[in-house]
């Protein structure tokens, strides 16, 4: 159960690498298909500057749970999951709610079943 938390994690910040990389590269027409945005806003100096933005966060989560697989041992492991994939669970929660419903599915529910199986793993 362990071992099946920590890959479930490591292809969630595969994900959100992805999700980085459309946000700080990808041109309007992309992001706007991707996200469910209107283009002509994406167009937009500012809209670009927080799309960008907005891709360094999910970058640095990709690079934070990524890292937490080799920095934190035995236990510690599970505990930092367990906070990882709340991040995520949480984003994905505001995201849906604020940007488009279709990140629910996208990126809060892979959060909130590594939460479920990060906290089997802590009784397995």
């Amino acid at each position: 159960m362990r071992t099946f938390s920590i890959v479930l994690l490591l292809i969630i910040a595969i994900e959100h690498l992805f999700i980085a990389f459309l946000e700080m590269t990808a041109n309007p027409k992309k992001q706007a298909k991707a996200f469910g945005v209107d283009v002509e806003f994406l167009k937009q100096t500012d809209a670009r500057i927080s799309m960008a933005n907005q891709g360094i966060y999910n970058a640095m989560l990709a690079v934070i749970i990524i890292l937490g697989q080799w920095v934190f041992t035995g236990t510690n492991t599970i505990y930092a999951n367990l906070l990882f994939s709340s991040f995520v669970s949480v984003v994905g929660f505001f995201g849906g709610l604020t940007v488009n419903q279709k990140i629910y599915f996208v990126q809060m529910t892979p959060g909130l079943i590594a939460l479920i199986i990060s906290c089997m793993s802590l009784y397995m």
